[in-house]
């Protein structure tokens, strides 16, 4: 179970709209979305400021961000079903809908995908999945973190010169390799960094699943890099079971006689679980 020491009971709630949830139900087909077309620009950063906190032992692989991005495609949901906040952007009409399934769901789902994959992500390269994953974001200020970074390496290349003063070139080697094993140490991300959000997301509670493609081979990964990309895939749809979906909830702001042709529209044959929500509503 690649569920990053989540336990796979654990509900987790998706808001979404008509179309997105009528494909889901008919179709059985899962949309994930490319890192570059979510909203947060800064997506994936973690990842890249966890390559800036290790660039004095590993130079940063030119055009690492821009790979990151156009080759991870995730899932977003999130803990907390009643979150005003939510329901507010991703249901602006009033008429969204929110969906539950389990951690452990989503992570068969990912898991099926890559055992199955017998297509490409892009439409001119050949790419696999390499990494899946459903794990919960980590919410920090990356603004914060990177100055940080920029601070501590700026200290460290201090250090380790001075470490090598008026030594011989093999204890001057010795010196600077301590020096550097010991800033290495004083991590401000680990090595898990696509799991950081910027904190002004953390209204989200974000559980996500999470999918990242290779080139197939070197020329590929070199083509893709020349062509910018393009070609890359928006979104890449995966089946689920009929089960997937546990329950569905209109937003509690809908007219009632907009609930009741959403419903018909939905779930013309009255199978599906419809609850309510208590957003919004006056506490007695």
């Amino acid at each position: 179970m690649i569920t990053s020491g989540i336990d796979p009971q654990q509900t987790i709630y998706r808001f979404v709209d008509l179309f997105t949830l009528y494909k889901l139900i008919n179709d059985r087909q899962l949309r994930f979305t490319s890192l570059h077309k979510l909203d947060d620009k800064n997506e994936g950063l973690g990842k890249i400021l966890r390559s800036v906190e290790l660039s004095l032992a590993f130079p940063i692989e030119p055009n690492e961000y821009s790979v990151i991005k156009n080759t991870t495609y995730v899932s977003c949901w999130t803990k907390l079903p009643d979150n005003i906040a939510m329901w507010m952007l991703y249901s602006p009409d009033k008429i969204g809908m929110r969906i539950k399934t389990t951690v452990g769901k989503l992570s068969a789902t990912i898991e099926l995908y890559k055992m199955k994959y017998p297509h490409y992500v892009s439409k001119i390269n050949n790419f696999r999945p390499k990494n899946i994953d459903v794990f919960e974001m980590n919410y920090k200020d990356l603004r914060k973190a990177k100055k940080e970074m920029e601070e501590n390496n700026n200290t460290a290349i201090t250090a380790m010169r001075e470490a090598i003063k008026g030594k011989s070139k093999a204890d001057a080697c010795r010196a600077w390799y301590k020096t550097l094993r010991e800033h290495l140490k004083d991590n401000i991300l680990d090595n898990d960094a696509m799991k950081y959000k910027d904190e002004n997301y953390f209204h989200e509670q974000e559980i996500r699943g999470q999918i990242e493609f290779e080139a197939t081979t070197e020329e590929e990964y070199e083509y893709m890099i020349y062509c910018g990309f393009k070609g890359f895939a928006k979104f890449i749809w995966i089946t689920v079971e009929d089960d997937f979906v546990e329950e569905i909830c209109i937003d509690p702001r809908c007219p009632e006689y907009k609930e009741q042709i959403l419903k018909e529209i939905i779930d013309p044959k009255g199978k599906l679980n419809f609850v309510k929500s208590e957003a919004f509503g006056v506490i007695p």
